[in-house]
């Protein structure tokens, strides 16, 4: 096979002996050594957390980075504030009622059925009604919400770069006036 300078000066002869039109040059060809591969660029940075440069994650790391993860706090935070203040929402405001209160998203489902019963059941579940019912039933769906948010901010993890730091080897050795650092890096 031939080199493609080779190729392309042939071409530009042939077009300019068949068609008599001026001499086309070829594209410029990279200096010898490098590659005609474009090589990837560095990732472009975002916001440093407690001192660390982070940089944003397209797919394959580059050369000097490593990939890096952690659970999505933007959607643990919400979604544990939720589950949490309505899970104690129907705890407290339901024990009197059934002892399932307390056990998360069955509670507040079991309580509704209990509340929207025809039976009479005289006192406090009384005088809920339907309001008490629409309280349980949204404590409810919040309660399935928030477990939903936990666990999307844990199946679903932030992805980002970090650049490689290298192998650094730092040593103390002795000298006749104390003691020096050596290292690599």
């Amino acid at each position: 096979m031939l080199p493609t300078r080779a190729v392309l000066l042939c071409s530009a002869v042939l077009a300019t002996a068949a068609f008599g039109q001026e001499t086309v040059s070829p594209p410029p060809l990279p200096p010898p050594g490098e590659s005609e591969l474009p090589t990837p660029a560095e990732p472009r940075p975002i916001r440093s957390v407690r001192g660390v440069e982070r940089f944003e994650y397209s797919g394959q790391p580059v050369v000097g980075f490593h990939l890096e993860s952690s659970a999505r706090k933007s959607l643990l935070i919400p979604g544990s504030i939720m589950f949490g203040v309505a899970w104690l929402f129907t705890g407290f405001t339901g024990i009197s009622i059934n002892p399932l209160a307390f056990v998360p998203v069955v509670g507040a489902f079991a309580l509704t059925a209990q509340v929207a019963s025809p039976t009479p059941r005289g006192g406090f579940t009384d005088t809920l009604g339907a309001l008490g019912v629409a309280m349980f039933v949204a404590a409810g769906v919040v309660q399935v919400l928030g477990a939903g948010l936990l666990v999307l901010g844990f199946a679903m993890p932030q992805l980002w770069l970090e650049r490689d730091l290298g192998d650094v080897h730092v040593a103390l050795a002795p000298s006749p006036f104390g003691a020096n650092v050596v290292g690599r890096f």
